[in-house]
């Protein structure tokens, strides 16, 4: 029998988003016989703070955790010197970050565990400071649009591995560093199939909502990337080749001068009688469940793990051009792949149509046995 790992997952936060849903969903499906895992929050706050299963939330530590709002006067008096020494030190080239980051590694025994992952592609460096037998870094994003120009070599030198969530987030990631490229691993994130349905199947507590006619619905954070300011001008062409009735809700939060944009973009086009803001949903599948299609307008996606999950539900889907698009759906079998311009003449004969779709496959096994093969 395969001896059980034992593995130190490392997160931001456990505010609402792709990411720490992902690992909400990863955690939900590993055998715990196999696996061991604690998690580290640099800030324990969120709405998932006290949902991810089938593992253990580690305290908060003077040397590591961004902030504490717990710990007694002194403690934050002492997190706040510490801060500033830091800062002070690092104008002059020295980066106590590196040391506050092995100390603190060291109260936690984070060389105790077989595997330390960063589960986010913003915690390269703070992995790489922990002392570890081994580490990992988790890449959720296009890598050239986070990294922005910089160098992070000097952090992926002492990464062991580098998991990057589509082969397109992989080419990427490679293509900027090639010299890891033989370190570097592609694994789709996990889809809980059993727990979507179950969420599903949880009643709707929005008035607004009602799927009297064909329903279309959109979900993702308020982000330009997302471009739900063209949902709109999609509608307006897409009622004017056909005659049936429809309605498309938007379920999202985050940037307000994003939703006032997508706001004026409505009343610009007149169609206030067909698409909704619904606002950040807890969740969303019990909507989705309801609905007759999912429409991805966004311009880049490193993996869009929402249209894994409507198609999970059974949606057709139909997605904006992007390269890891063609990971997730395929043309005329689950929905369909194309730009903006064409979208209304399609959804529109969806509506007249709708697109009868195969039976979702699961790639969980594979997917885990990927995971545990990390550790």
């Amino acid at each position: 029998m395969q001896e059980k790992k034992n593995a130190l997952i490392v997160v931001n936060s456990f505010n609402i988003g792709g990411t720490v849903s992902s690992l909400y969903t990863l955690l939900s499906m590993v055998d715990t016989q196999k696996v061991h895992i604690d998690i580290f929050a640099r800030n324990i706050s969120g709405f998932y703070i006290d949902k991810l299963p089938n593992c253990t939330l580690l305290p908060e530590n003077l040397w590591l955790s961004y902030t504490i709002y717990k710990k007694n006067f002194l403690v934050r008096m002492a997190k706040t010197f510490l801060f500033f020494i830091r800062k002070v030190l690092e104008i002059v080239g020295v980066d106590m970050f590196l040391i506050y980051n092995h100390i603190g590694g060291k109260q936690i025994h984070t060389e105790n565990y077989d595997a330390v992952i960063g589960f986010d592609e913003s915690l390269s460096r703070y992995i790489s400071a922990l002392p570890a037998r081994k580490r990992i870094n988790w890449i959720h994003c296009d890598y050239r649009r986070y990294v922005n120009g910089k160098d992070e070599s000097c952090y992926y030198d002492k990464i062991d591995t580098v998991v990057c969530v589509s082969e397109f987030a992989k080419g990427i990631f490679c293509e900027y560093y090639p010299k890891y490229a033989n370190k570097t691993v592609a694994i789709h994130n996990i889809i809980n199939v059993e727990d979507l349905h179950h969420k599903a199947s949880k009643p709707i507590d929005d008035e607004r909502f009602y799927n009297d006619c064909f329903t279309i619905v959109s979900c993702g954070r308020m982000d330009p990337v997302k471009q739900f300011h063209l949902i709109p001008f999609i509608v307006d062409r897409i009622r004017k080749n056909t005659d049936k009735p429809f309605h498309w809700y938007i379920i999202g939060g985050g940037n307000e001068e994003v939703e006032k944009h997508i706001e004026q973009e409505i009343e610009q086009y007149k169609v206030s009688n067909y698409v909704k803001l619904l606002g950040m949903k807890t969740n969303p599948y019990n909507y989705m469940a309801k609905s007759n299609l999912y429409v991805c307008t966004s311009w880049s996606e490193s993996y869009p793990m929402v249209v894994n999950e409507a198609k999970a539900l059974g949606l057709p889907v139909v997605c904006n051009i992007f390269p890891s698009a063609s990971e997730s759906v395929h043309d005329g079998v689950n929905g369909f792949i194309l730009d903006i311009e064409n979208m209304p003449d399609v959804i529109a004969s969806m509506i007249e149509k709708p697109l009868e779709i195969e039976n979702y496959q699961s790639e969980n096994d594979k997917i885990l046995e990927s995971f545990y093969s990390l550790l």
